[in-house]
């Protein structure tokens, strides 16, 4: 079933059960009891309208009802009872019911709705007041999260606009990749993250310490942090303390994890015979394989050591288990508020490892979080807060694995792609079954017997900072002064462990074969010492005045913010940033609205004369349903459109690109040389690397936004934003210089460009059903697309193959015309110069350039991109007195990703591995033109091109988050608050037409991504 289908289903079926329900909500209520008196009514709203839908209920029940669209409502009561009118948006009504028999009641606006606050750039700002684009997270969405065990996952789906790529379920290591409203950059496109207002990772942060989460998305409210606000903004703040008596929170969660990759490895017998098929077409007559052969794999009672079958998914993969457990407590007085966290989270593996004696060889986490956050008021005009945060955290791997990404990779295909049939798992001496690891590996043996690989990190946040009003100078003035310090460190444990395998050469020999060879003598298992990894330690000290104060109508606010950050990594030189910000804001009975940004940003990373760029913004916002017209509206309850414009910029250094104003010169080993009569003599060798360039900067992104905001029908929320953005400067290695030139390396120019632009909607309806039920709608739809303007292409290459004019991320390939399905089919076609020898059932591939062969000059850009154009999510959420469930869909299109070699075209590394997928394979008897092609051993150079085969879609519709809880308010004469018990699950159902063995997030088949299903209770005192 398609995504949009199953959308369109979900949608139908809850606005069939809304009539169905609704309808029998307005009949009359019945009563089966002895009341004294019918009390009817009017509810209205504060400007005197109908209000539909407030629930009314007699205090202390669970007896009530609910107003009907005209705001009229009757029941049963008692003199005594007191009836309690609620409605969101408004203050809880009271009213003594006594002998009165119509009650028509006038709800009253709450105003700290009205005033609520959002945080923005460096401060806060209300709500209604805000010209930005910027979404707000609350605390109550992440912890709703399915157990997701890092930040990253948890925001998937939450946000418009906001893409999350998970390609990982490493525990410890399955950081996701955000992108705010797509990729601008072919560079570095992750959003600038701030936690407290400073610059931190957020990933290992616990949701439980968490507040709310801003995500700033266009110029104005991004222009404040200038060179780094182009990618977007993410502002995490962490939960405080308030004027309240001691709250004690304890929450515990443990569950279970399955991969949501797959294996279905094709049993030995069909493979052998279509092996033989393949060996046929490659002409391989003589390595074909018996069916005397191949009937011994069709012997239940064969010997298992010398015929095995091996499932290596089935020996190697099976379920892991997490734990998260939190403690805060929270409170505080007029002098001084303090909130304290600690929160602990335990990993294990999917995959079945067994602790040795000396080691535990697993991919395992665990992280131990830590919050103290103190608010002290040392006068009626100053307060000093302090923060100490941080996380210890401790993962490991298998030995042979933990170096690189790409061993990782290479294990997790050793799991598809190791041979079934040549050797056991273990023999029935207990030793590991194996040839050698560059060809028949056992990825068992690697998971327990190579050793293991330990990282042990630190993270320590802390900041202090002083707020002192300075209302006599002027009123509204106040002055801000923060100083933060972090550090990081990391230390490495590696234990080694030598690996023997063994093997028979044939099923008829006796006897076994050892690797390493018998010479080889084992050595115990090496143990080596804490090795010092890294250390980074940044410092930031910022001063700010601020100005808030409203004259009559009119509200006026002011920022002026400097700051330095020092970032020293280990004993590297260090990061050096100077930051200047502004910020004014107006509006006229918050009617008319107004800001003006400007960031000004100094890094050493540039030339003297180039390091200070300036980054201006405006907003302009309108508030339509403050206007008379729309005031006496009762179907419009608020209106506002707004529009951004600004430059922002992007400083993307890594190794290549620090310090480009200086040239580099190098030393590699000696030369001779002859001076006069002398015999040769040597010398060092320099040459010249690098060509520097003393007017290199950052890059630059002219953004725009319009955007519409609305509530109508009191219950609709509506959002949408268009924007677009042209990215120049965009800091590039040139690819246009000849090699004549003489540069020995290319050098690095702002020569890129970049147009991008897109929308976003985001839709939320909340009503009642009924007395009781309560029911919440949130669609979001986004869709962005990138357009390259100059990437500096080569001017030979042809048209087809230049960047410019494609999106970022396309993908280079041949388009194809199906396959051939007999000789004269080849011998009709343009002639292929691609390896190989076509035969019936390979790729027809189409002469683009129409030369008359098929070549390298024939690429050109197949369909999709390799990260979603188009994001969408669905949030629902239903409670009935104390039930409640929440569910989040989340999907993602436009995007497609490779298929590698060994899965594609099977029979890797020389070996009879097939999986049920390569069954639907082209052959002549039935000449199936949608199969896929046709099976070779060794001939596969014609197929193994870039072609929309291997290319795959791997859009998605994901049932990301599920819960279902229970909730238990404690009464005064209780000793708890609230008890809340809970079922959730993450990534539970996925809907895709990509490749059945692979998650479509996970195509590299590296660690799979995983499926969890867990148990919680959150526990108040």
């Amino acid at each position: 079933m398609g995504k949009i289908s199953i959308f369109y289903l979900t949608f139908s079926l809850l606005l069939s059960i809304t009539t169905l329900v609704n309808a029998n909500a307005n009949e009359k209520p019945s009563t089966n009891f002895q009341d004294d008196l019918i009390v009817t009514g009017v509810v209205t709203d504060e400007l005197g309208g109908p209000l539909p839908g407030v629930s009314i209920l007699i205090k202390g029940t669970t007896k009530g009802t609910i107003s009907s669209f005209d705001g009229s409502y009757k029941l049963a009561v008692k003199p005594k009872d007191v009836l309690v009118y609620s409605f969101i948006g408004y203050l809880n009504h009271e009213e003594i019911v006594g002998i009165q028999s119509i009650l028509d009641v006038k709800m009253t606006l709450d105003e700290e709705l009205l005033d609520e606050v959002v945080v923005v750039g460096y401060g806060v700002q209300k709500k209604q007041s805000i010209v930005g684009a910027i979404e707000t997270t609350p605390t109550k969405e992440l912890l709703e999260s399915g157990g997701a065990t890092n930040m990253t996952s948890a925001l998937t789906g939450r946000v418009a606009g906001m893409t999350v790529i998970e390609s990982s379920g490493e525990p410890g290591q399955n950081e996701a990749q955000i992108l705010i409203r797509g990729r601008s950059s072919w560079n570095d496109n992750s959003p600038l993250v701030l936690v407290d207002g400073v610059e931190r990772s957020f990933n290992d942060i616990d949701p439980n310490e968490v507040e709310s989460i801003s995500v700033l998305k266009d110029a104005s409210a991004t222009a404040v942090f200038g060179v780094k606000g182009a990618n977007g903004v993410i502002l995490v703040t962490s939960k405080q303390g308030s004027e309240e008596k001691t709250r004690i929170n304890i929450s515990q969660e443990v569950g279970i994890k399955t991969p949501m990759n797959t294996s279905s490895r094709l049993d030995m017998p069909s493979t052998f015979r279509l092996a033989n098929q393949a060996l046929a077409n490659d002409g391989l007559w003589d390595q074909m394989i018996p069916e005397s052969y191949i009937r011994n794999w069709e012997n239940a009672n064969r010997d298992m050591e010398k015929y095995p079958e091996v499932d290596w998914w089935d020996e190697v993969v099976g379920t892991g288990y997490q734990s998260k457990t939190n403690f805060n407590i929270s409170g505080g007085t007029n002098k001084i508020k303090y909130f304290t966290s600690v929160g602990y989270l335990k990993e294990t593996d999917i995959l079945k490892s067994n602790a040795q004696q000396d080691y535990d060889p697993s991919f395992s986490n665990d992280r131990l979080n830590f919050r103290t956050n103190l608010k002290f008021k040392v006068t009626n005009t100053t307060s000093v807060d302090f923060g100490i945060s941080g996380n210890q955290k401790r993962y490991s791997s298998p030995s042979e694995v933990r170096t690189s990404n790409y061993q990782k990779e290479e294990f997790f295909k050793k799991i598809y792609r190791t041979p079934s049939y040549l050797y056991p798992v273990r023999f029935e001496d207990g030793s590991y079954g194996g040839i050698d690891p560059n060809g028949g590996d056992n990825p068992l043996s690697i998971l327990n017997e190579s050793g293991s690989g330990q990282t042990r990190r630190s993270e320590l946040f802390t900041n202090l900072q002083l707020d002192q009003k300075l209302d006599f100078v002027t009123k509204g003035l106040t002055f801000r002064a923060k100083v933060a310090f972090d550090t990081y460190t990391q230390f490495n444990k590696t234990i080694s462990k030598d690996r023997v395998m063994f093997h028979y050469p044939t099923p008829e020999s006796e006897n076994r074969v050892r690797y390493p060879d018998a010479n080889f003598v084992e050595q115990p298992v090496t143990i080596n010492n804490w090795d010092y990894g890294w250390f980074r330690k940044t410092m930031l000290y910022e001063f700010s005045t601020r100005y808030n104060r409203t004259f009559g109508d009119h509200s006026v606010t002011g920022l002026l913010l400097f700051s330095r950050r020092i970032n020293s990594p280990e004993v590297s030189f260090p990061f050096y940033e100077e930051n200047w910000a502004g910020r004014v804001t107006y509006d006229y009975k918050m009617k008319y609205l107004a800001e003006v940004n400007v960031g000004v940003n100094g890094s050493d990373n540039f030339a003297p004369g180039q390091r200070f760029g300036v980054f201006p913004s405006f907003a302009l916002g309108w508030v339509l349903s403050e206007e008379n017209i729309f005031k006496n509206a009762d179907w419009l309850n608020s209106a506002k459109v707004r529009y951004s414009y600004g430059t922002v910029g992007r400083s993307h250094i890594n190794n290549n690109t620090r310090h480009l104003y200086f040239g580099q010169y190098y030393q590699d080993g000696n030369i001779n040389w002859r001076l006069g009569q002398d015999p040769t003599n040597w010398a060092p060798h320099y040459f010249e690397g690098r060509i520097p360039n003393e007017s290199a900067t950052w890059e630059k992104a002219v953004k725009q936004n319009l955007g519409f905001e609305a509530t109508v029908f009191r219950n609709w929320k509506f959002t949408l934003d268009l924007f677009n953005e042209y990215r120049y400067d965009i800091l590039m290695e040139r690819r246009n210089i000849p090699a004549w030139s003489g540069f020995p390396e290319n050098p690095y120019a702002n020569i890129g460009e970049v147009k991008s632009r897109g929308f976003e909607v985001t839709l939320s309806y909340d009503f009642n059903i009924g007395e009781h039920l309560q029911v919440g709608i949130a669609p979001n739809f986004s869709m962005n697309e990138s357009r390259i303007i100059n990437r500096d292409d080569p001017y030979l290459l042809p048209d087809s193959q230049k960047d410019a004019g494609k999106p970022i991320g396309w993908k280079k390939g041949y388009v194809t015309d199906g396959l051939y399905q007999d000789w004269e089919d080849i011998y009709n076609s343009p002639n292929t110069n691609l390896g190989g020898t076509p035969i019936p059932g390979d790729i027809k591939y189409v002469d683009f350039n129409g030369d008359g062969s098929v070549d390298v000059n024939d690429q050109t850009a197949l369909e999709g991109l390799d990260v979603p154009t188009k994001t969408y999510g669905l949030n629902l959420t239903l409670s009935y007195k104390g039930f409640t469930m929440s569910a989040l869909f989340y999907g993602v299109n436009g995007n497609y990703a490779n298929i590698s070699d060994d899965m594609m075209w099977g029979f890797a590394k020389g070996f009879y591995v097939l999986d049920e997928a390569h069954t639907n394979t082209w052959n002549p008897y039935t000449r199936d033109a949608n199969a896929d092609p046709t099976l070779h051993f060794q001939n596969k150079q014609h197929n193994n091109n870039s072609t929309e085969y291997r290319w795959q879609n791997a859009s998605y519709w994901r049932l990301k988050n599920l819960e279902m809880g229970y909730n238990i308010k404690g009464k005064k004469s209780d000793f708890y608050r609230n008890i809340y018990v809970y079922a959730s699950g993450n990534n539970l159902f996925t809907f895709t037409n990509f490749d059945d063995r692979l998650d479509p997030a996970n195509s590299n088949a590296a660690y799979p991504l995983v499926r969890r299903f867990n148990l919680g209770l959150r526990f108040g005192l």
